[in-house]
């Protein structure tokens, strides 16, 4: 009995460890080098903004978007 108990437990700490693609930007036919491309540039585009913090995040997501980007 304990045996079995501790197999399960091992079973469900390993599936616990293991977690879907984390999430992120995508794009249909753009691999990873070319999401980080993108979005470099509009970090740097949003970051001469005088803008605050906030505002900086959503004008970067803003940005990737309208390059057809989408993050999930």
């Amino acid at each position: 009995m304990n045996k079995k108990l501790l197999m399960i437990v091992i079973f469900i700490s390993a599936l616990s460890g293991c977690e879907a693609d984390p999430a992120m930007w995508r794009k249909a036919g753009v691999d990873q080098f070319g999401v980080q491309n993108a979005l470099a540039k509009c970090r740097y585009d949003v970051g001469i903004a005088k803008v605050s913090p906030d505002e900086k995040a959503q004008m970067r997501a803003d940005c990737m978007q309208s390059q057809g980007f989408r993050y999930y």
